[in-house]
């Protein structure tokens, strides 16, 4: 029997349709600063879910649907329900990377299809990525030794899909490598390497993602979240202080996870006195996480920041934050690769590799497929180039720095932490319930959007550069809304508090005082909302 499959597009009407969509695309890119930032902050505004309502609740049997018709629902449905992350007066969370270049790579791996678990799979695949891993790290100068071509060497880097990815598989690997350790320490009783688990101990600072605490969850690793100083760093006297006090307990420190720019602040540990920790406890595998501020390595003004990498076992930064390259691109190094794939490789006969100097990627990662990221490093290096690369990381340094300034001359309003990178953290002289209110108005209007974060306990509101092409325009006109809007709250704080907006625009939830101290040691991110405490949540 003939088949009766016919393609839903052929060849000629998907060239007809991809110029229409990157025509669209084009579009959208020049016209998002004519939109607010969030028309679909109304539908946050009520936290109702309803596109359910608008798309059948089952696939159609038959399809054939005019492409006109589909494009119609994009604009109608689907666009109303994004924050336009590129825009000039999107101050949230971080920047996400995206350019034309990086586009049309992901578009060309798309057709190429190549599934690239092992280099046979896909040779292009596997060696691109490996000589990209070196060009980027060469370009934000990284130890030699995270270098596939380092003479001798045995690091190498790869391309996962998220930082949290790379936590875990850091932590994975210091896991294996200390079980090995001590299986050979029990040598003379016979004792399953599950059992030694609950012997192991890791590291990290409060103020790290919540990657780190999720990855030693999953690892079924116990992790200590140490309690940072005043600078939100952890220091080498709080880590030791820490390993001395479980060694006592019978346990066995394996991994510390520090960090180079903060999520709510972009603090960074000291990785100095870290290392230097680390280093006089050799079991310990040092893993830093440099997931915002690795793009500003490409600019040496900026690599004072991580210190002496020399000492640490593997490092992460994302290019699909600041470094213009849309997403998923995290880099992942580690110094010696034997030892970061000795847990996780399973070869079976028809995936092995003889291939000599050539690596296989899917022993690197937890899912065995893998896309042709590498493309989009290749062609951002290659048009983009790393001066302008330099010139767009500055420009956003030099715009908070401005941003800084403007807010230091409204006695309003403080600035809460240094202002290292493009991130710019203040807040409303006076109760936290101020400056939560005055997110909350800032989000509700729509012109700009913001996220706060809890900083030493005060809760602030995070000022992030992010556009692409911002100016000093940009960032005044921003500032102004801002202090019009603080003028608003203020006044009807004092007047008519009934009249102020949701307080969940203000990425709160209410909890009691002693879930809220319990909450308080948790590793972050800017995904769940701040607890704050139920008695000052009184506005709906």
């Amino acid at each position: 029997m003939l088949s009766q499959y016919k393609p839903g597009m052929d060849g000629e009407e998907f060239r007809l349709r991809a110029k229409e969509v990157v025509d669209y695309m084009v579009n959208y890119q020049n016209t998002m600063k004519d939109r607010d930032v969030g028309p679909s902050l109304n539908i946050l505004k009520t936290k109702v879910a309803d596109l359910k309502k608008f798309i059948p609740p089952s696939p159609p049997m038959e399809g054939g649907e005019s492409f006109k018709n589909i494009m119609s629902d994009v604009d109608s449905l689907i666009v109303p329900r994004l924050l336009v992350w590129d825009h000039p007066q999107f101050f949230a969370y971080f920047a996400t990377g995206n350019s034309y270049p990086t586009i049309l790579a992901d578009m060309l791996s798309d057709i190429y299809n190549n599934i690239g678990f092992s280099w046979s799979s896909g040779p292009a695949v596997t060696e691109l990525e490996m000589i990209m891993m070196d060009w980027w790290a060469q370009a934000t100068n990284l130890p030699t030794h995270f270098l596939f071509q380092t003479h001798g060497g045995k690091g190498g880097g790869v391309i996962q899909c998220s930082s949290s990815d790379a936590a875990f598989m850091s932590i994975v690997s210091a896991r294996e490598r200390a079980l090995e350790f001590l299986q050979k320490t029990y040598s003379g009783e016979y004792i399953e390497k599950y059992q030694l688990i609950k012997k192991l101990v890791g590291y990290t600072n409060r103020e790290s993602h919540s990657c780190v605490q999720k990855g030693a969850n999953l690892a079924l690793v116990r992790l200590r979240v140490l309690t940072p100083n005043d600078n939100n760093q952890i220091t080498g006297e709080i880590l030791e202080r820490a390993i001395a006090q479980d060694v006592r307990r019978g346990l066995v420190p394996f991994f510390v996870s520090a960090i180079i720019g903060t999520t709510g602040t972009t603090a960074y540990d000291n990785i100095w006195e870290i290392g230097a920790v680390c280093k006089r406890n050799p079991l310990i595998w040092l893993h830093v996480d440099c997931a915002y501020a690795g793009g500003s390595f490409v600019c040496e003004e900026f690599q004072y920041l991580y210190g002496p990498l020399d000492y640490a076992d593997s490092m992460n930064m994302n290019a699909n934050k600041w470094m213009l390259i849309c997403y998923d691109c995290t880099g992942h190094w580690v110094r010696d690769r034997y030892t970061y794939t000795q847990g996780l490789v399973i070869t079976p006969v028809y995936l092995s590799n003889e291939i000599p100097g050539i690596i296989d990627y899917r022993h690197w990662q937890i899912q065995l497929s893998r896309r042709f990221r590498s493309l989009k490093l290749w062609l951002m290096f290659r048009i983009t180039g790393v001066k302008m690369l330099r010139e767009y990381i500055r420009n956003h340094v030099r715009l908070a720095k401005y941003f800084e300034e403007l807010i230091l001359r409204d006695k309003r309003f403080e600035i809460t932490s240094e202002v290292h990178l493009a991130l710019v953290c203040t807040r409303l002289v006076g109760d936290d319930i101020l400056t939560q209110h005055l997110v909350a108005f800032i989000n509700a209007l729509g012109k700009l959007h913001v996220t706060p974060a809890k900083d030493q306990g005060q809760y602030i509101m995070r000022l992030c550069v992010n556009y692409e092409f911002a100016t000093k325009e940009h960032i005044e006109f921003g500032w102004k809304h801002i202090q019009e809007c603080a003028t608003e709250v203020i006044n009807l704080q004092k007047q008519f508090p009934d009249l102020l907006p949701s307080r969940r625009m203000s990425y709160t939830v209410p909890v009691n005082q002693s879930r809220l101290q319990a909450l308080n040691q948790l590793t972050r991110d800017m995904a769940d909302p701040i607890p704050v405490d139920d008695e000052t949540w009184n506005v709906e």
